[in-house]
């Protein structure tokens, strides 16, 4: 390589010559190229520098290290940093070196950069200066928040703490900075974590104001409500004095845009000596308690065994309370005071199962449960390891089994795909079925069946109420996706989203409560105050509120979808469509949840089922 070589090629910093390379027998002088100095070693011993621009005098010299004296750009490879508020970041970082043309600073520069090679690239000064770099890069990260350093570009307090930390580095090499010193900052986290807020605030913004203007509309009815209020105390006291005033009945003659106030006072006064001790929550293979009061997890209890993960939870109160949780292949039994855990169990036939038990029940000593896939188990309640699949006629063929139930005349109930089963146990050997008719008006017929295999030892009748209003759905019967039986009614929702009632011992007499609000996914029967309702959960972001014999429907808010609702007299909860948030309302407070407890957040797992513990005595 020559001196006009070394000049064209821009990635090098550096070349070591010998003089027969660059001095011919004839020439003994040689111009430096431009921006080039050299360090000259001569056959006696001495070094001396040439500075840029000079023509190098070759007699006596036996070695040249010629260096290019102007600033070199560097660039370095993004560096993963950490802000000090926890966000991963990735840096970009430029800046500008050039070797300092003095004797010394040469002969650092051939010791620390050069050594033994015959030429230094740039890359090798990035390489010298990268470690550096990257920890000065880190430090500087950890001392600022992500805003200050993905909204900074080419920050001067970057340069500065750079050029400090780089000083012994580039001292000890020969080098100097020059130029300007750059940083970009990108943080994806950073930037996901930004339009999450940003969008929680306009959804907030928009809840806000749609609460200001139902809040305007409110006021304008305030006074007048106030004044019914005070009426309806009067009515109360005569009702009391005059047994068979009804107070709903008396809230039905008012308009209905003040019912919603009216039925709001009448929860805020109720006083029942029921009050929410927790909300009990299945979730992964624990059973969880939180406290609705200030969303607290107050205890957890690990559930581990044959039954598998958990589905779902109910409590019983047999003389002692117990939590019945289903399982993948079985239920626990578990006291609400603590003690042992009883594991029933079943072998699923055909193998593995994707779902498990939705739903379980306690009755006479017999442990009852529907499985989505396999039907309804039984088990005698001291027997565990002896379950018994039964009404398999009737539930063969179904999409899912699900929500088994008692009644207050213990009377089980279940849905069946398409149908609603009752079944009384303890009443006659006999099983009957009988159809509701359909949309048309179809008669009711009842036919006698036989008892399924494995029940032919149980007593009970069997109701099964086909083909929900199935005319009125396009592509065939819908399937019941919600039960609730409760004050001698059953209340079913479809899965096109319709809610249906019926008197327990009258299927011919059903009503048509709700349609078209999506699939109903949950029902419960609320009372209290002396009015009847229910609430829903269809996939909207609120629930509904049914007053039963009444036109009217109240809201409870929230900015998502909601699954599936669980109500008591004193906390309403829903989970998220997503299950991993419970919210959490007071029933006279609809408008927007007290509070959200982030159950995914604190265990890890989705919720499965929640249900509202009653305080014990």
């Amino acid at each position: 390589m020559d001196l006009e070589t070394f000049a064209r090629d821009i990635s090098l910093v550096a070349v070591r010559l010998a003089a027969f390379d660059v001095f011919g027998m004839l020439t003994r002088r040689a111009p430096l190229p431009v921006g080039c100095a050299a360090l000259l070693h001569r056959d006696d011993g001495t070094t001396s520098v040439e500075s840029p621009g000079a023509t190098v005098d070759g007699r006596g010299v036996r070695e040249l290290v010629v260096v290019r004296a102007t600033p070199m750009r560097l660039a370095f490879d993004p560096v993963a940093v950490e802000s000090s508020d926890g966000h991963e970041c990735s840096a970009m970082i430029g800046l500008a070196v050039q070797v300092v043309p003095e004797r010394a600073d040469l002969d650092a520069f051939c010791n620390t950069i050069l050594g033994s090679s015959r030429r230094a690239g740039v890359n090798r000064l990035t390489m010298h200066l990268r470690d550096a770099v990257y920890r000065a890069a880190h430090e500087f990260a950890a001392a600022r928040p992500a805003e200050a350093l993905v909204h900074s570009r080419d920050d001067d307090a970057f340069s500065r703490h750079l050029s400090t930390a780089l000083k012994p580095v580039t001292f000890a090499a020969g080098l100097s900075l020059a130029g300007q010193i750059t940083l970009e900052v990108f943080s994806e986290a950073f930037e996901a974590a930004r339009r999450a807020e940003r969008h929680a605030a306009e959804q907030q913004r928009r809840l806000g104001l749609r609460q200001q203007l139902q809040e305007a509309e409110q006021a304008a009815r305030r006074k007048h409500v106030e004044e019914l209020s005070a009426m309806l105390d009067r009515l109360d006291a005569l009702a009391r004095q005059r047994p068979g005033v009804d107070t709903a009945r008396l809230i039905q003659t008012f308009d209905v845009a003040e019912r919603g106030e009216l039925y709001r006072q009448l929860l805020t006064r109720e006083v029942s000596a029921r009050r929410t001790a927790a909300v009990a929550v299945v979730a992964g293979n624990e059973l969880l308690l939180f406290d609705p009061n200030d969303g607290s997890l107050a205890s957890r209890r690990a559930l581990e065994g044959a039954p598998g993960p958990l589905r779902s939870v109910r409590l019983m109160h047999n003389g002692i309370d117990e939590f019945l949780v289903g399982a993948m292949h079985g239920v626990y039994r578990v006291a609400r005071n603590g003690g042992p855990v009883t594991a029933y169990e079943f072998d699923p036939p055909g193998g593995r199962v994707r779902g498990g038990v939705n739903a379980a029940v306690l009755l006479h000593g017999q442990l009852f449960a529907t499985h989505s896939e396999v039907g309804v188990i039984q088990w005698d309640a001291d027997a565990p390891n002896a379950p018994r699949i039964i009404l398999n006629e009737q539930t063969s063929g179904a999409s899912a089994v699900r929500d088994i139930q008692a009644d207050e005349e213990e009377t089980l109930w279940f849905t069946a795909g398409e149908r609603v089963i009752g079944w009384s146990p303890r009443q006659s050997d006999a099983v009957y079925s009988a159809a509701l008719p359909d949309a048309a008006g179809g008669a009711t017929a009842d036919t006698p069946a036989t008892l399924a295999p494995g029940v032919t030892q149980q007593v009970g009748t069997l109701v099964s109420i086909g083909s929900i209003l199935a005319s009125g759905s396009s592509g065939g019967a819908p399937r019941v996706a919600a039960l609730c039986v409760a004050n001698r009614q059953v209340f079913a929702g479809t899965s096109d989203g319709r809610l249906v009632t019926w008197p327990c011992r009258d299927p011919s007499a059903h009503q048509t409560l709700l349609t078209g609000e999506g699939k109903v996914e949950s029902v419960q029967w609320m009372s209290g105050a002396g009015v009847d309702r229910l609430l829903v959960a269809s996939g909207r972001p609120h629930l509904w509120l049914l007053v039963l014999g009444d036109a009217y429907r109240g809201e409870y808010r929230a900015a998502d979808p909601l699954r599936w609702a669980a109500a008591a007299d004193d906390w309403i909860i829903a989970v998220n469509e997503l299950r991993d948030r419970l919210l959490v309302w007071r029933p006279w407070r609809p408008e927007a949840p007290e509070r959200t407890i982030f159950v995914g957040r604190q265990v890890g797992h989705s919720i499965q089922d929640a249900i509202l513990v009653e305080r014990g005595d």
